[in-house]
């Protein structure tokens, strides 16, 4: 068999056991965290592992937010394959045990983790990691912290304070922004090279700069990439005058695509939580207004909420509100929602 056909053989292997185990059905709350809390991942994370506002209070508080879990389903498994082929070959092999050109590797690391609550009512939480490495065949702890989290008030400020049992420092940063949380997350085991270049650092070698629409996030890309040109440019919005008197305006409204969580989520905690403690006059309607709205959002339609759902011109059903909110708990960037209605002279 020539070299070529034991390649394209491999290959086709790898193909099909990648099609094989990446495969899956809808996930609502996988892994352990989303299923504790019942949010979403975005509801964390703004790009994993960085973490939002949200995600940074649920690991300040302990893991714990959304009660104890049944045990198992704290736990959950990763594993990391690799095929790695050099063009020259390697004098002994790549590794022991290794063919000096190439080597499959069936499992490069297996990961077993545990993350939430180990008792809510103590305020102990943990996230843990121990991984084996398939190439030097040994066992090791990842990244493991355990914590012990109360809440008090003190002068009138609200307090958080407990201990952490962790095995590095930097794990226990609130943002996830530090080297044990960097890149790169997956690389060649076997590579005699050095590990690949962190993609955000690749990706800004490549341009001349990246342009942010607020202050916030330069600041928070300037330490970054530090060689890299920063610029905010303002998000600009057409102006769109309307002939409508405010004082003929009624009711208020929400505008978001749905197919963005943060959204769906936006809604439901206004409706479900802030809109029960707000006066109800007739005349002052909550109007829902995005595409792709989900069966859970058509249903809240009722006497003072009008889902409207897509407008084929926006500027037309913003026309006829005072106001428009956006009641988000988690994202990051400029929100479009808060910027449409400006030149409609509707605030947000």
């Amino acid at each position: 068999m020539s070299q070529t056909q034991r390649l394209n053989r491999r290959m086709i292997g790898a193909a099909l056991i990648a099609a094989a185990t990446g495969y899956s059905g809808t996930a609502h709350a996988i892994p352990a965290f989303a299923a504790q809390t019942g949010m979403h991942c975005s509801a964390c994370h703004i790009g994993f592992p960085q973490l939002t506002p949200y995600g940074r209070m649920f690991k300040l508080q302990g893991y714990i937010t959304g009660g104890t879990f049944p045990t198992w389903k704290n736990f959950a498994l990763m594993s990391q394959t690799g095929f790695t082929q050099l063009h020259d070959k390697i004098a002994g092999g790549l590794r022991p045990g290794y063919k000096s050109n190439d080597a499959w590797v069936a499992a490069q690391q297996s990961s077993l983790y545990y993350g939430g609550a180990i008792d809510a009512a103590l305020g102990i939480g943990a996230f843990i990691q121990v991984t084996y490495d398939n190439v030097s065949k040994s066992w090791h702890w990842d990244n493991t912290d355990i914590r012990l989290a109360r809440s008090a008030h003190l002068f009138n400020r609200s307090l958080i304070y407990g201990f952490t049992f962790n095995n590095a420092p930097t794990v226990t940063d609130l943002w996830n922004s530090t080297p044990d949380w960097g890149y790169p997350f997956i690389h060649s085991y076997l590579a005699p090279a050095p590990a690949a270049t962190p993609q955000v650092d690749q990706l800004a070698q490549e341009v001349y700069g990246v342009i942010v629409h607020s202050s916030a996030e330069a600041e928070l890309l300037r330490p970054l990439l530090p060689d890299t040109h920063i610029e905010t440019v303002a998000w600009a919005v057409p102006l769109r005058p309307t002939k409508i008197p405010f004082a003929e305006r009624t009711g208020y409204g929400f505008v978001g695509g749905f197919r963005h969580p943060p959204n769906v989520d936006a809604v439901k905690y206004f409706v479900e939580t802030i809109m029960p403690a707000l006066p109800q006059p007739e005349s002052q309607r909550f109007t829902i207004i995005g595409s792709n709205m989900p069966p859970e959002i058509a249903q809240l339609h009722s006497a003072g909420i009008d889902v409207r759902g897509h407008v084929p011109i926006l500027a037309d059903a913003l026309n006829h509100l005072r106001c428009t909110i956006a009641p988000l708990r988690y994202g990051a960037g400029v929100k479009g929602k808060v910027l449409d209605p400006s030149p409609t002279a509707s605030p947000a």
